[in-house]
């Protein structure tokens, strides 16, 4: 049984050195870190960011299972629609399950037209889905492409591979980071969205905490709806997420002020 983890108010990361030897991600410092939204990323430093990619790579997380503690955990978004979620909450016991199955297998083809999901179809004020410039990023990465998973897919590597990880700056939208090309992990997730969106995909943003390296760290990844809402982290080039990922909230960057309330309360045990 692991030691609690405190998710602190202090903006402080550890920084991890390099683990290819030992293959344990070791805590090297902690320095201060100031970004517009006072939450921490793990992928603020190109060089963190790395190691993090190579770390859910080597070993993908199918179960996570966590005691959260020192908040009233009413009011948050830890399990998901349906009784299929990939998170469900048994009294203070928090069970997180890599997508998989039937969840990954869409009952549509591109584009959708089910207005079901007119809302995660539609342009946003940061998610311009509708702007000539990812409409056609979009058709470039996704071509002919009918079957909404292997679209998702193709469109989570792109963005992985074009979109260099380091601090972003000021509130993203994804046609700044189109031109731009770097950020961190909600740059990378506006544009995912963006084009998931113009590529006829549902998608939607989560955000919520990462375990990697014995530690928990505030990350932002996306959604995508196939046979269910299935994770995709574009900054970490993994589709489906593994359950490493623990939402907390959907929707936009104000959204992931939700977690503000559990900065320096929730404590979180992986069983």
């Amino acid at each position: 049984m692991a030691k609690p983890t405190c998710f602190k108010n202090d903006w402080a990361p550890s920084l991890w050195e390099d683990f290819s030897a030992t293959g344990r991600l070791v805590p090297w410092e902690e320095r201060p870190i100031s970004m517009d939204i006072p939450v921490v990323s793990p992928c603020f430093a190109p060089s963190i960011s790395r190691l993090l990619k190579r770390w859910l790579k080597s070993r993908p997380l199918s179960t996570l299972r966590v005691r959260l503690s020192g908040v009233t955990l009413a009011g948050f978004r830890f399990e998901g629609e349906g009784g299929g979620s990939r998170q469900r909450l048994t009294g203070d016991t928090l069970e997180v399950r890599a997508d998989s199955g039937a969840r990954l297998t869409a009952r549509y083809t591109l584009p959708s037209r089910d207005t079901t999901f007119r809302v995660a179809l539609a342009a946003e004020p940061l998610i311009q889905s509708d702007d000539p410039r990812v409409r056609a990023q979009a058709r470039d990465i996704v071509g002919a492409e009918r079957d909404p998973a292997r679209a998702a897919r193709l469109i989570a590597g792109w963005v992985s591979r074009q979109v260099a990880r380091q601090a972003g700056v000021g509130v993203p939208g994804a046609v700044q980071v189109l031109g731009q090309r770097r950020g961190d992990c909600n740059e990378h997730v506006v544009l995912y969205v963006a084009l998931a969106r113009a590529a006829g995909v549902p998608a939607r943003t989560a955000a919520g905490l990462l375990y990697a390296g014995g530690r928990f760290y505030y990350h932002a990844w996306a959604e995508v709806y196939l046979g269910d809402w299935v994770a995709v982290d574009p900054t970490f080039d993994q589709f489906p997420a593994d359950a490493a990922h623990l939402r907390v909230t959907t929707g936009g960057l104000a959204r992931q002020m939700e977690l503000l309330p559990l900065t320096g309360s929730l404590k979180l045990e992986v069983l």
